[in-house]
């Protein structure tokens, strides 16, 4: 994946990464990653992160940073370091409503949105389109669920076709 075009997508997902890629139970078991270099983006939660991958490649969604961090990392460093799909970043207004809204008064090609962060500080409008993670877990399988519900999709659909499997994930013969 690459740092992509907000022109070509349709469809964004504005990503918040304390709470969602990290949680305290990676936190616990890999560290705090303090930036993103390639040995602290290995303190992400790995498995958060490929579901946002998997999200983005199968349902054609383009993150959108909003996170706090994004004060010391731009979105084109978040997509490179962390392999996503970047199309840009939420501006500074000080409620991530109201940076998420103007995000959007800015891009009118955007058909369909999803917010993932564990902090409520949404619009009433943007309800609908918010799933809450928790800091505890991050994004875990039921916020998964009600996340790709955001986009028409279901999901199963996100799992990889036999096709995709790496080959030490096939099943060894049977002797």
């Amino acid at each position: 994946m690459t740092v992509g075009r907000v022109d070509q997508a349709r469809r964004a997902l504005f990503l918040d990464v304390d709470g969602v890629l990290t949680s305290s139970r990676s936190e616990l078991a890999l560290g705090i990653p303090k930036d993103l270099s390639p040995g602290e983006v290995l303190k992400f939660d790995q498995v958060a992160l490929g579901l946002v991958r998997r999200l983005c490649d199968v349902g054609q969604v383009g993150v959108v940073i909003s996170s706090a961090r994004r004060a010391a990392h731009n979105w084109t460093e978040f997509g490179r370091a962390l392999d996503l799909p970047t199309i840009g970043q939420t501006p500074a207004l000080g409620r991530r409503g109201v940076e998420i809204q103007a995000w959007l008064d800015m891009h009118p090609e955007i058909e369909q949105f999803a917010i993932l962060d564990d902090m409520d500080e949404m619009l009433a409008i943007q309800r609908p389109h918010f799933v809450r993670t928790t800091y505890g877990d991050g994004l875990c399988f039921t916020t998964l669920r009600d996340l790709v519900e955001k986009f028409d999709l279901n999901v199963y659909d996100l799992l990889p076709q036999s096709d995709e499997l790496p080959s030490a994930a096939a099943p060894a013969p049977r002797a």
